[in-house]
């Protein structure tokens, strides 16, 4: 059995064909204007769960890759869908999925940022394609609040949002929706490291960043 964890909701998937979209007549209806009606569809048989995006105006990713054609889903796998995140569940106890990433599956601005060494133990779940988007920040907030010390993951976070800052990519496509969206959601993924790290200097450093965000052209 395989459920979508969904804002906190778990979402059951019936055998066969599961479409979200926005419209009230999905079986997953996701109520985001950046969702399209028929978005995508999870099509689960037996143990076997894949997903194909419809033709949605945003698309699809899954775990920070663009899902072009059918791909098979896993537990711990992360979709995202314009502005909505969904997590993969399965009957299973809730793990994750580490890759080993290499420096060279890294884009420029990101390398050095796996070679910090941290007195905790816990890992984070990077791929190539995350690395090429704010979904890896977004990866490194979210591992973050399970860590066995939260304000040392802070610093990985901080020095992630920083490389992106100096050098990294506005938008894969280049086009300004695009922009507007992936800075929104790193102005959400620094306020969010709040959690981690409350003390005056990381106050201090999310109100830089955030000016510096601000400053960005949109």
């Amino acid at each position: 059995m395989f459920w979508l964890n969904y804002h906190g909701s778990r979402i059951p998937l019936k055998e066969g064909e599961n479409i979200v979209g926005r419209s009230p007549h999905c079986a997953v209806v996701i109520n985001n204007r950046r969702i399209s009606r028929q978005h995508c569809a999870l099509r689960l048989e037996g143990n076997v769960l894949h997903v194909s995006d419809l033709g949605s105006s945003n698309g699809t990713w899954l775990n920070g890759a663009p899902v072009t054609d059918a791909a098979r889903l896993s537990a711990g796998d992360l979709l995202e869908l314009g502005e909505e995140r969904l997590e993969v569940l399965d009957d299973g106890p809730k793990r994750t999925r580490p890759v080993h990433d290499t420096e060279r599956d890294l884009p420029m601005y990101l390398r050095g940022l796996n070679d910090a060494t941290d007195d905790d133990s816990e890992q984070t779940t990077i791929t190539g394609a995350q690395a090429a988007s704010v979904a890896l920040i977004e990866s490194l907030v979210a591992n973050g609040s399970g860590a066995p010390s939260p304000v040392k993951h802070f610093s990985k976070v901080q020095r992630a949002v920083e490389n992106y800052l100096k050098g990294g990519p506005r938008s894969a496509a280049g086009v300004n929706t695009s922009v507007r969206l992936e800075l929104e959601r790193l102005r959400r993924s620094i306020e969010a490291t709040a959690r981690l790290d409350a003390s005056s200097e990381a106050s201090l450093w999310r109100a830089r960043a955030l000016q510096t965000l601000a400053e960005r052209p949109r």
